[in-house]
């Protein structure tokens, strides 16, 4: 590869390091908002009335006075039927005052039949459907509201700390952490590549670097030569890149050791680092971008989940189901 740019491959992690991408809208800003038979995404615009009645409600909710509340809510939906908060805080009424969980759920329903990726809606739907007994669709709505919403803080303390709560195994997570500093800015002298401590990340960062830097080679790869912080194209393929450096490396371990007599693809995957293994089973199951989608896209830019197009939204529900809440 032709380049102008000058590469540092160093023990240590980059002192001015490129910066990881974020996103700033908070999940639940933007809705998919079901116009006809169809599902569009936007900001959901409130009653201008709903404002006074929702303080109003909230802070007789908060006094225990549930019945007071719920005129406030049943106002909100008058004024307008597609108030989701409305329909979320008038089923918490039912919840929590009347102990009533089947108009419970019946409300947070209606929620999800406005805005189909409301985590919220499916947090509450679960809670409702298991005081119903009804454990296989309350696993499903957590399922969903991780699905929409990755970084799920609520949710997830539930599940670290209480998984049976919904019927659940205790949680597994395969994050994806490269080391700070794998990557540096140019500085006009060269790139600083940063592999970690045993270099289990040298090729992810290396991919990085090339496709960051090497226009040439973004567009080869991914088709595109345009200058952005990253894509899922972009982390796809440096996972990717991930999985087989370790692979090789552990091979090359593994054969030294033996004298160099060759070893099997099994020895080799029993002996890779455990995310390697768990991103073989992945590959296996044919939910490598579910993985993707959820551990380190979800995670960076949470509100890219609700856009995700339908056929990657349920990859990343079945590697949810599958590998993060597994019923016991």
């Amino acid at each position: 590869m032709d380049s102008k740019n000058a590469y540092s491959m160093d023990p240590k992690p980059a002192s001015n390091p490129i910066d990881e991408y974020t996103c700033k809208t908070k999940v639940g800003e933007v809705a998919r908002i079901r116009s006809g038979d169809h599902w569009t995404l936007g900001i959901p615009k409130r009653h201008p009335d709903s404002a006074k009645l929702l303080a109003e409600g909230e802070e007789l909710f908060d006094k225990q006075q549930y019945a007071e509340a719920a005129v406030r809510y049943r106002k909100m939906i008058e004024l307008d039927a597609n108030d989701t908060i409305a329909h979320l805080l008038y089923g918490d009424v039912f919840f929590f005052g009347d102990r009533d969980y089947a108009a419970a759920a019946a409300e947070y329903r209606k929620a999800l039949d406005i805005d189909a990726a409301n985590s919220t809606a499916y947090f509450f739907s679960a809670n409702a459907l298991m005081r119903l007994d009804r454990a296989d669709e309350a696993r499903a709505a957590v399922v969903s509201a991780l699905s929409y919403n990755p970084v799920y803080e609520n949710l997830y303390k539930v599940l670290d700390t209480d998984p049976a709560t919904f019927g659940l195994r205790p949680m597994a997570r395969h994050r994806f952490n490269p080391p700070r500093g794998y990557l540096g800015k140019p500085d006009g002298k060269s790139i600083t590549i940063y592999g970690g401590d045993n270099a289990e990340w040298l090729t992810y960062a290396i991919c990085k670097a090339v496709l960051r830097n090497e226009p040439a080679a973004r567009q080869e790869v991914l088709g595109d030569v345009r200058e952005v912080e990253a894509s899922f194209e972009e982390e796809r393929t440096c996972v990717a890149a991930y999985i087989d450096g370790n692979l090789n490396s552990t091979r090359a371990t593994l054969e030294k050791a033996a004298g160099r007599k060759p070893v099997s693809d099994t020895d080799v995957r029993k002996a890779s680092p455990p995310l390697v293994r768990h991103l073989l089973d992945v590959l296996d199951a044919g939910l490598f971008d579910g993985y993707v989608a959820f551990e380190i896209l979800g995670q960076r830019c949470p509100i890219a989940a609700p856009m995700y197009p339908e056929e990657l939204h349920q990859e990343v529900e079945k590697y949810v189901a599958k590998y993060v809440v597994v019923k016991k």
